[in-house]
């Protein structure tokens, strides 16, 4: 090894940094989320985009947000350094104009209208993926309908349903529901130790107790109740976002309290999973700024913008963590 490549070792493919094109940090973070999720990384590697010759050289175009994405993704995977998302962005604002202004945007907010896209461009067009783990056989056919309505490789990887039970203890009405999920909201439920002093911290499996047993209303006494929820199916790739941004008296917060999550055998339902990729907000609400870390090769990498580093095991845990991603390791028996 020489001193050069000591000093500057070469990064595994995959390990592409994004150019800040103004304020877009929180999109650089969630296509690199995007572009190291297993089975959609796959998918847009084989996927094969429209292309033009021009002289003796074959130039490809892209005729969707979904087509830009993949665009973005090969150019990550092909690239020997940081790359520009330029028309990955001229094409998301011209789907969506309130991303046009150069601001700040929310990264939860992004991914959501991003994969929404996503799923309608690539409607019909499926991949090879592990099927979902059904974890209640009862209302399983109402997650077989939706798939089969809404069939894409992002539904395939991300979607999941959950089954709700509520019986109102003020009216006796009952209802039964199911909805289909890409990604979870969870609320940070703030933890009280037995003296009532406020707890500087939460575990995720608090937080996710907390999202089963929020309060619903009811539809004939608009009451609220306690719900009794239970997971039908959960996908090959589960998507957490931690609640931090809140509306208060004061105006809009953001939440700090510390969420410990586990970076191996997360247990939901019996299914196991484990992290691959995370999306960190630094400062404060209007004026903070997004980082991503990824998994390649079993190997934790910091995404901040164009800059790519290998980070250890210990440093992954971070107390600003918003979106984490999961992949499935293991089916219940």
């Amino acid at each position: 090894m020489t001193f050069l490549s000591w000093l500057f070792p070469k990064l595994p493919e995959g390990a592409t940094g994004l150019m800040n094109l103004g304020n877009t940090c929180y999109l650089n973070s969630v296509l690199q989320c995007l572009s190291h999720t297993e089975y959609l990384t796959e998918f847009a590697l084989q996927y094969k985009l429209p292309y033009y010759i021009k002289g003796d050289q074959q130039r490809h175009y892209t005729e969707s947000v979904a087509e830009s994405m993949i665009q973005v993704i090969q150019q990550i995977y092909s690239a020997q350094s940081t790359i520009s998302p330029k028309e990955f962005l001229i094409t998301f604002r011209a789907y969506n104009k309130s991303f046009c202004n150069g601001e700040q945007k929310d990264a939860a907010e992004f991914l959501m209208l991003l994969i929404t896209k996503v799923d309608s461009d690539l409607r019909n067009q499926t991949y090879s993926v592990p099927p979902p783990s059904v974890i209640s056989a009862d209302y399983v056919q109402s997650f077989v309908d939706y798939s089969l309505k809404n069939r894409s490789i992002i539904t395939q990887i991300m979607g999941g349903m959950i089954h709700t039970h509520l019986e109102c203890s003020f009216c006796k009405a009952s209802n039964d529901f199911s909805e289909p999920f890409t990604i979870i909201q969870l609320p940070i439920q703030i933890m009280f130790s037995t003296n009532n002093c406020k707890m500087p911290y939460i575990t995720l499996y608090d937080c996710l107790e907390s999202f089963m047993q929020s309060s619903h209303v009811c539809s004939v006494c608009f009451k609220l109740q306690t719900p009794y929820r239970t997971f039908v199916a959960t996908p090959p790739i589960l998507v957490f976002q931690l609640l931090r941004f809140k509306q208060t008296e004061k105006g809009s917060e953001k939440d700090t309290t510390r969420v410990f999550y586990p970076l191996r055998d997360l247990v939901v339902s019996g299914v196991k999973y484990e992290l691959y990729s995370q999306i960190i907000h630094y400062g404060k609400i209007n004026s903070g700024h997004y980082t991503a870390n990824c998994v390649i090769n079993g190997e934790w990498f910091a995404f901040n913008d164009g800059s790519v580093d290998k980070i250890e095991n210990a440093n992954v845990m971070n107390s600003s963590a918003y979106l984490l991603f999961y992949k499935r390791t293991e089916t219940p028996k």
